[in-house]
């Protein structure tokens, strides 16, 4: 973004340098944090007692941050991999759906037994990836369940709240949750843009 800002006001010696600096840290990210025995980024990498260590608590962010920036394109098997993964360990024991921000997340935890609870934000973040490799159809069928299961466990109020309670559906900690409202949004305009820009019907299939 930065190249790309330097490019349109013209100063031509940033360009390289900023493009330069994005290599690095695509590099650096495919080097250190990615893990392909397990098929997922790992977490974070500390060196600060002079030697490595890595933290690989599986992380929804690790993936979306990867997704989001671009780091790799959004056909590329690792991103698969690591989104399939994700999803796979995060949601184990939701019993309502949708997934959770990390392995051994506490926070208002209700269920020892599931990965944690289910937040808005993550689920949408799923949407959000789901949607970018969409080609045809049938590819969104699961972000319009996302969707649905975002107004299905809203409020009758229809605010969101961060999360819900992983068994029951009940809404959990802040609410309402701006983060969570601006995720739906966000999600909910990548749709529409990407049915635009494949030729699909905008209004065949409304969102809730």
């Amino acid at each position: 973004a930065a190249a790309d800002l330097s490019e349109v006001l013209g100063k031509k010696e940033h360009v390289a340098r900023y493009q330069s600096a994005a290599q690095e840290i695509q590099t650096g990210i495919m080097t250190h944090l990615w893990d392909e025995v397990s098929g997922t980024f790992i977490k974070q990498i500390d060196n600060s007692s002079g030697s490595v260590v890595r933290d690989t608590t599986l992380d929804v962010s690790s993936v979306y941050g990867v997704f989001s920036f671009g780091v790799l394109p959004v056909l590329d098997l690792r991103l698969t991999r690591a989104w399939e993964a994700t999803t796979r360990r995060l949601s184990q024991g939701i019993a309502i759906g949708g997934i959770a921000r990390y392995e051994g997340d506490n926070y208002f935890r209700v269920d020892p037994n599931a990965a944690g609870n289910p937040w808005v934000i993550t689920t949408l973040w799923y949407a959000e990836y789901l949607i970018a490799r969409a080609r045809v159809e049938a590819d969104f069928d699961r972000v319009r369940e996302i969707f649905n299961w975002v107004a299905r466990y809203a409020p009758r109020s229809g605010v969101l709240p961060e999360q819900f309670n992983s068994q029951t559906g009940e809404a959990l900690s802040a609410m309402p949750l701006a983060w969570s409202h601006a995720a739906y949004v966000s999600a909910v305009i990548a749709y529409l843009d990407r049915r635009e820009k494949l030729g699909l019907c905008i209004d065949c299939n409304p969102v809730p």
